[in-house]
């Protein structure tokens, strides 16, 4: 017969964008299981799990069942959970972030033989064939790619487009994205707010210049900072097609 049984300990180590949903999607299944969970959420966005540490304690959990392990090095720099991924006493790694630190880690996993689960970036295309609606495109590509500022895994920030159509979907994107709203996200009618750091907004303007010096053509948007008053020195950048 089959015996379920609990994994034992659990390493979660979540992103900084969405970070309450990442660490649900871990804890929830692993708590349910039976299995007691270290959670190690990015330096950059720590507080909704720590909360969640709160709400689970207020509400019954047993001690040691979940514990939120905070901190790690400057902006920027992989790392940070070695003291976690190394213990030997950790039997089961899930991980949601960068590629190079995924990398990184299932090395450590494999020294140790220890269960994984790697979620790591990827650069899908938006396939556009010439019988899409090209209203329906755009909306699903304007969502894609500037919702969150861009900071998502499934970005939208390649299009694939059928040549019969691709000069029409160009201009109404680039009509739509000139019209795009920047400014701060508590405020009526921003449409996108500002990236999580100083660090991400030169990466990107860093990717912009790159592409322009291999010849690559700016249609809308750069490398420099919005022409919005009040946003100089935020974590902002223009949106660019």
């Amino acid at each position: 017969s089959i015996v379920p049984a609990a994994a034992g300990v659990v390493g979660a180590i979540t992103p900084w964008n969405y970070p309450l949903m990442q660490a649900a999607a871990k804890v929830a299944p692993a708590l349910a299981a039976g299995c007691s969970v270290l959670l190690k959420p990015s330096p950059l966005a720590s507080l909704t799990c720590l909360k969640l540490g709160e709400i689970g304690r207020e509400n019954g959990l047993p001690e040691g069942a979940l514990t939120v392990i905070t901190g790690g090095p400057p902006d920027g720099k992989e790392g940070g959970a070695d003291c976690l991924t190394n213990h030997p006493r950790l039997d089961l790694l899930s991980f949601t972030g960068s590629s190079a630190a995924g990398s990184a880690l299932l090395h450590c996993s494999a020294n140790k033989l220890r269960r994984s689960s790697l979620e790591l970036g990827g650069k899908g295309a938006l396939l556009v064939f010439e019988d899409a609606s090209i209203d329906a495109a755009v909306d699903w590509a304007m969502v894609g790619i500037f919702s969150a500022a861009g900071q998502v895994c499934s970005a939208t920030s390649r299009l694939l487009v059928h040549e019969s159509i691709a000069t029409e979907l160009l201009k109404a994107l680039e009509e739509t994205t000139v019209a795009l709203r920047v400014g701060d996200p508590k405020a009526e009618g921003t449409q996108m707010g500002p990236v999580i750091s100083a660090t991400q907004r030169d990466r990107i303007a860093a990717a912009v210049r790159k592409a322009e010096g291999e010849g690559v053509e700016v249609l809308v948007g750069g490398s420099g900072p919005p022409d919005v008053p009040g946003l100089e020195g935020g974590y902002y950048v223009k949106p660019t097609i």
